[in-house]
Protein backbone atom coordinates (compact mmCIF):
# COMPACT_ATOMS: atom_id res chain seq x y z
CA UNK A 1 0.00 0.00 0.00
CA UNK A 2 0.92 3.77 -0.43
CA UNK A 3 -0.07 6.85 0.81
CA UNK A 4 -2.77 8.76 -0.76
CA UNK A 5 -3.82 12.58 -0.63
CA UNK A 6 -5.17 13.69 2.68
CA UNK A 7 -8.77 14.24 2.94
CA UNK A 8 -10.63 16.53 5.42
CA UNK A 9 -9.41 17.25 8.96
CA UNK A 10 -7.05 14.79 11.06
CA UNK A 11 -7.72 13.67 14.71
CA UNK A 12 -6.56 15.95 17.21
CA UNK A 13 -6.05 13.06 19.68
CA UNK A 14 -6.21 9.42 20.42
CA UNK A 15 -9.93 9.84 20.79
CA UNK A 16 -10.58 10.63 17.45
CA UNK A 17 -8.63 7.49 16.00
CA UNK A 18 -12.14 5.56 15.43
CA UNK A 19 -13.16 2.68 13.48
CA UNK A 20 -14.99 5.14 10.99
CA UNK A 21 -11.87 7.72 10.91
CA UNK A 22 -9.04 4.75 9.79
CA UNK A 23 -11.62 3.61 7.26
CA UNK A 24 -11.80 6.75 5.75
CA UNK A 25 -8.19 7.09 5.95
CA UNK A 26 -7.18 3.31 5.09
CA UNK A 27 -9.69 3.80 2.38
CA UNK A 28 -8.34 6.07 0.15
CA UNK A 29 -5.90 3.47 -0.74
CA UNK A 30 -8.18 0.40 -0.44
CA UNK A 31 -11.72 1.13 -1.44
CA UNK A 32 -14.43 -0.18 0.60
CA UNK A 33 -12.15 -0.80 3.46
CA UNK A 34 -14.12 -1.85 6.57
CA UNK A 35 -12.45 -1.30 9.93
CA UNK A 36 -14.53 -3.31 12.61
CA UNK A 37 -12.60 -2.54 15.52
CA UNK A 38 -9.25 0.14 16.53
CA UNK A 39 -7.71 -0.21 19.47
CA UNK A 40 -4.61 1.77 20.94
CA UNK A 41 -2.12 -1.13 22.04
CA UNK A 42 0.76 1.02 23.20
CA UNK A 43 1.92 4.76 23.17
CA UNK A 44 5.57 6.21 23.15
CA UNK A 45 5.66 10.38 23.86
CA UNK A 46 8.19 12.32 22.34
CA UNK A 47 8.77 14.17 19.27
CA UNK A 48 5.37 12.45 17.81
CA UNK A 49 3.50 10.53 19.59
CA UNK A 50 4.06 7.04 18.29
CA UNK A 51 0.85 4.92 18.58
CA UNK A 52 0.42 1.29 17.85
CA UNK A 53 -3.05 0.00 16.98
CA UNK A 54 -4.59 -2.76 16.86
CA UNK A 55 -6.65 -2.63 14.37
CA UNK A 56 -9.75 -5.70 12.83
CA UNK A 57 -10.90 -5.55 9.52
CA UNK A 58 -13.46 -7.94 6.92
CA UNK A 59 -10.58 -8.71 5.29
CA UNK A 60 -7.76 -11.76 6.21
CA UNK A 61 -5.04 -10.54 4.73
CA UNK A 62 -4.96 -7.07 6.60
CA UNK A 63 -2.49 -6.38 9.10
CA UNK A 64 -3.29 -6.66 12.95
CA UNK A 65 -1.78 -4.03 13.88
CA UNK A 66 -0.02 -0.40 12.48
CA UNK A 67 1.97 1.96 14.00
CA UNK A 68 0.28 5.62 13.68
CA UNK A 69 3.18 8.79 14.38
CA UNK A 70 1.18 12.40 14.79
CA UNK A 71 0.94 15.28 17.37
CA UNK A 72 -1.14 14.63 19.94
CA UNK A 73 1.80 16.44 22.73
CA UNK A 74 1.51 19.42 24.46
CA UNK A 75 4.57 20.68 22.29
CA UNK A 76 3.31 19.48 18.93
CA UNK A 77 2.83 23.01 17.65
CA UNK A 78 6.47 23.58 17.64
CA UNK A 79 7.55 20.30 16.26
CA UNK A 80 4.26 20.71 13.77
CA UNK A 81 7.71 21.64 10.45
CA UNK A 82 8.87 18.31 11.41
CA UNK A 83 5.34 16.08 11.57
CA UNK A 84 4.81 18.24 8.17
CA UNK A 85 8.43 16.82 6.40
CA UNK A 86 7.46 13.49 7.75
CA UNK A 87 4.15 13.77 6.05
CA UNK A 88 6.36 14.94 2.49
CA UNK A 89 9.11 11.82 3.11
CA UNK A 90 6.46 9.40 3.16
CA UNK A 91 3.64 11.26 0.92
CA UNK A 92 6.08 11.87 -2.13
CA UNK A 93 9.42 10.85 -1.60
CA UNK A 94 10.16 7.65 -0.24
CA UNK A 95 7.85 5.31 -2.84
CA UNK A 96 10.30 6.81 -5.61
CA UNK A 97 13.15 5.71 -3.34
CA UNK A 98 13.03 1.63 -4.08
CA UNK A 99 14.71 1.34 -0.37
CA UNK A 100 13.77 -1.19 1.82
CA UNK A 101 11.35 1.45 3.82
CA UNK A 102 7.94 0.76 6.01
CA UNK A 103 5.44 0.40 4.55
CA UNK A 104 3.14 3.92 4.29
CA UNK A 105 -0.50 2.55 4.66
CA UNK A 106 -1.66 6.65 4.58
CA UNK A 107 -0.09 10.15 5.20
CA UNK A 108 -2.16 12.73 6.06
CA UNK A 109 -2.15 17.18 6.21
CA UNK A 110 -4.68 18.97 7.90
CA UNK A 111 -5.59 22.12 6.94
CA UNK A 112 -3.98 23.89 9.36
CA UNK A 113 -0.69 22.07 8.86
CA UNK A 114 -0.74 19.20 11.27
CA UNK A 115 0.26 15.70 10.05
CA UNK A 116 0.40 12.27 10.89
CA UNK A 117 1.40 9.15 9.39
CA UNK A 118 0.15 5.06 9.49
CA UNK A 119 2.65 2.84 8.88
CA UNK A 120 3.87 -0.97 8.82
CA UNK A 121 4.10 -2.12 12.34
CA UNK A 122 7.74 -3.32 11.97
CA UNK A 123 7.28 -6.00 14.92
CA UNK A 124 5.23 -8.08 12.50
CA UNK A 125 8.30 -8.29 10.29
CA UNK A 126 11.48 -10.66 10.96
CA UNK A 127 13.64 -7.53 12.36
CA UNK A 128 16.24 -6.26 14.94
CA UNK A 129 15.29 -2.83 16.15
CA UNK A 130 19.02 -1.13 16.63
CA UNK A 131 20.56 0.23 20.08
CA UNK A 132 22.98 3.04 20.68
CA UNK A 133 24.37 0.89 23.38
CA UNK A 134 24.93 -1.70 20.62
CA UNK A 135 27.59 -1.77 18.31
CA UNK A 136 26.50 -2.21 13.97
CA UNK A 137 29.03 -4.53 13.13
CA UNK A 138 30.58 -4.08 10.00
CA UNK A 139 28.67 -5.78 7.52
CA UNK A 140 25.42 -4.15 9.17
CA UNK A 141 27.28 -0.39 9.10
CA UNK A 142 28.28 -1.36 4.82
CA UNK A 143 25.08 -2.54 4.00
CA UNK A 144 23.34 1.13 6.15
CA UNK A 145 25.60 3.51 4.00
CA UNK A 146 24.97 1.09 0.58
CA UNK A 147 20.81 2.17 1.16
CA UNK A 148 22.22 6.19 1.98
CA UNK A 149 24.18 6.12 -0.89
CA UNK A 150 21.30 5.02 -2.75
CA UNK A 151 19.19 7.68 -1.90
CA UNK A 152 22.04 9.92 -2.17
CA UNK A 153 23.03 9.22 -5.74
CA UNK A 154 18.76 9.24 -6.86
CA UNK A 155 18.46 12.93 -6.24
CA UNK A 156 22.69 13.88 -7.26
CA UNK A 157 22.04 17.37 -8.93
CA UNK A 158 18.38 16.37 -9.77
CA UNK A 159 15.89 18.64 -11.38
CA UNK A 160 13.88 17.65 -9.82
CA UNK A 161 14.78 19.24 -6.08
CA UNK A 162 14.85 22.66 -8.38
CA UNK A 163 12.22 25.52 -8.01
CA UNK A 164 9.86 24.61 -10.17
CA UNK A 165 10.48 20.83 -9.94
CA UNK A 166 8.53 18.00 -8.73
CA UNK A 167 10.16 18.26 -5.49
CA UNK A 168 11.38 21.75 -4.99
CA UNK A 169 8.52 22.40 -2.49
CA UNK A 170 10.30 20.27 -0.39
CA UNK A 171 11.97 22.21 2.48
CA UNK A 172 16.09 22.56 2.72
CA UNK A 173 16.94 21.79 6.54
CA UNK A 174 16.77 24.77 8.71
CA UNK A 175 18.15 25.62 12.06
CA UNK A 176 15.21 27.73 12.58
CA UNK A 177 12.65 24.76 12.28
CA UNK A 178 14.55 22.59 14.87
CA UNK A 179 15.16 25.62 17.37
CA UNK A 180 12.32 24.77 19.81
CA UNK A 181 13.75 21.11 19.93
CA UNK A 182 17.30 22.46 20.81
CA UNK A 183 16.53 25.09 23.28
CA UNK A 184 14.52 21.43 24.89
CA UNK A 185 17.57 19.77 25.08
CA UNK A 186 19.37 22.92 26.43
CA UNK A 187 17.69 23.32 29.55
CA UNK A 188 18.75 21.55 32.33
CA UNK A 189 15.87 20.10 33.99
CA UNK A 190 14.14 19.33 30.46
CA UNK A 191 17.43 17.23 29.79
CA UNK A 192 17.60 15.91 33.32
CA UNK A 193 14.35 14.36 32.40
CA UNK A 194 14.98 12.21 29.61
CA UNK A 195 18.24 11.43 31.53
CA UNK A 196 16.33 10.17 34.04
CA UNK A 197 13.46 8.30 31.76
CA UNK A 198 14.08 4.41 31.34
CA UNK A 199 15.51 5.01 27.33
CA UNK A 200 17.91 7.28 29.34
CA UNK A 201 19.64 4.37 30.50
Amino acid sequence: MSAAEPAGDLPRDLAGVTPEWLAAALGQTIPGLRVDMVDVVDVVHGACTKVRLAVKTERNDFPPTMLMKAGFEPHSIQMQMMHHNEYLAYHDIVPTLGVNAPACHYAGLAPDGRALVILEDLCLRDVTFQSLQAPLGFALAARYLEQLAKMHARWWQSPELEPGGRFGRVPRLATGHMQYYLDMLDDPAEFASYVQAPRGA
